[in-house]
């Protein structure tokens, strides 16, 4: 696995040049293998990366595959629902080069349903047209990082963190962490999902959270155990820092 860090000083430096690595990794899934297969981050410091990417040109919109990293159980069109933010920030605005979205079933089903449901979903794109090199991976997988260190919705006390044979896991209000909004149960990729794809892109910005990456790398053990810490995707793991 190759690691890259990459510090901005400034938010328009941040967001363009996400954006711009998003494209190209999407272009070079695409290229190499006819799709791409993508995972979205919920959360505010994507909207404006999503922003500048829906607004780059030329990209092979059609022959993306696009999953979410994580969902809360809310419906659709609520404002804390990840969906609604990748429509409103990204999908809604390309046009009618449309990826194919594979939204998370959160109403009508229990969560642990909705995982099982999802999880089926991403093998059927994944493993589907007789992969021949195994188990399929999804190509890229954006993520964050809260201040307590968790990624998607893999909280410090969530068992989910150890699951390694589903792809998709459901998560209670119960297992997040305290101060965490709203609490409602969630669905999340699992370790098996992140550690699997081909690259992984986090975007982090805020003191506190820079400060606990930088525990990460430093080697503290504790944080070194943290859910957002033992992402290791098989090819590449990209980090871009806002310095504040």
């Amino acid at each position: 696995m190759e690691k890259f860090l990459r510090y901005f000083k400034d938010a328009d430096s941040f967001n363009d040049a996400a954006a711009r690595e998003i494209a190209s990794l999407i272009v070079e899934a695409v290229e190499a293998r006819g799709r791409a297969t993508l995972a979205l981050a919920g959360g505010n410091t994507p909207k404006p990366v999503y922003e500048r990417l829906a607004a780059l040109p030329g990209l092979p919109w059609e022959q993306v595959d696009v999953f979410l990293g994580d969902e809360r159980m809310v419906p659709p069109d609520s404002g804390d629902s990840n969906l609604h933010m990748a429509q409103e920030h990204l999908l809604g605005a390309l046009g009618h080069a449309r990826p194919r979205v594979h939204p998370i079933e959160t109403v009508g089903k229990s969560t642990a349903e909705a995982a099982t449901a999802y999880d089926a979903e991403l093998s059927r794109i994944l493993d589907g047209d007789g992969c021949a090199e195994g188990p399929g991976r999804l190509d890229l997988v954006l993520l964050g990082m809260g201040g307590d260190g968790h990624t998607a919705s893999l909280f410090p006390k969530a068992a989910a963190r150890q699951e390694n044979t589903a792809r998709v896991a459901a998560v209670s209000a119960a297992e997040m962490s305290e101060g965490m909004a709203p609490r409602v149960d969630r669905v999340t990729l699992t370790p098996r999902s992140l550690n699997e794809s081909r690259c992984v892109l986090f975007m982090l910005t805020g003191s506190s959270k820079l400060q606990l990456f930088e525990a990460m790398e430093s080697g503290d053990p504790q944080a070194a155990m943290l859910p957002a810490a033992q992402v290791r995707p098989q090819d590449c793991l990209i980090w871009y820092l806002l310095k504040p």
